[in-house]
């Protein structure tokens, strides 16, 4: 057994050097975690923010959706209310939408099929 001596309570704090890494361009021994960690996050940020540039399915489906109820609103009222109400009529829209979709999972709970449900939303508008 091993009789290790604490002078001080901060003692578990300090930063231990076990394995040392020196080159001209970083000092891995003087390194903490933290920034280590810092810089990791910022790669992948900049990996995953240049891979998202791109268009995938769900962009494509978001845009369609959005596209389609803007040439409803837009034909069905047009003029300048039409860009008053669509931001309100896309929300209950892309609302009733997700709830319908997760009522479809079985033993889910149908928000859209109680009448405190429709009444309350009602009451919104």
């Amino acid at each position: 057994m091993t009789n290790i001596m604490v002078n001080s309570p901060l003692d578990q704090f300090d930063i231990k050097v076990f394995m040392g890494f020196v080159s001209p361009f970083i000092d891995l021994s003087n390194l903490s975690i933290t920034t280590f960690t810092v810089y990791c996050v910022f790669v992948l940020i900049v990996i995953l923010g240049l891979a998202l540039l791109t268009d995938n399915n769900g962009k494509i489906v978001g845009k369609a959706m959005y596209d389609t109820i803007h040439n409803m609103v837009s034909g069905q009222i047009g003029g300048k209310l039409g860009g008053y109400y669509f931001p309100l009529i896309y929300t209950f829209f892309i609302f009733i939408f997700t709830a319908n979709l997760i009522s479809m999972i079985p033993y889910s709970f149908a928000i859209s099929a109680h009448l405190v449900f429709i009444v309350s939303l009602s009451v919104v508008i």
